[in-house]
């Protein structure tokens, strides 16, 4: 077994989470069952998690802190604008 454990990086503030229901491969399931027994990951959602916020930062380089990025998406102008269409109405939670 590997000696460097992975530790989950703690949110500075609590954050309110949300829950989702994701469907994956049983490959990928297991995959991270042995991640678990590895002490590689805390989680199922530990590593989902991680793996979010890893492609987040992949995909998004200059948001990096994501309450930012999600001021600045909630507030911007022409997203506004799209909230007020009907079908965004009937797709928002």
């Amino acid at each position: 077994m590997p000696t460097t454990e992975y530790k989950q990086e703690r949110p500075k503030k609590k954050q309110k989470l949300i829950n989702i229901t994701l469907n994956i491969p049983n490959q990928y399931y297991d995959a991270i069952k042995i991640l678990i027994g590895y002490n590689l990951t805390q989680s199922r959602s530990a590593f989902i998690r991680q793996s979010l916020k890893d492609f987040l930062k992949k995909y998004l380089p200059h948001y990096k802190d994501l309450e930012e990025f999600h001021k600045i998406i909630v507030h911007h102008p022409e997203l506004e604008e799209r909230r007020r269409h009907p079908k965004w109405r009937a797709l928002s939670p």
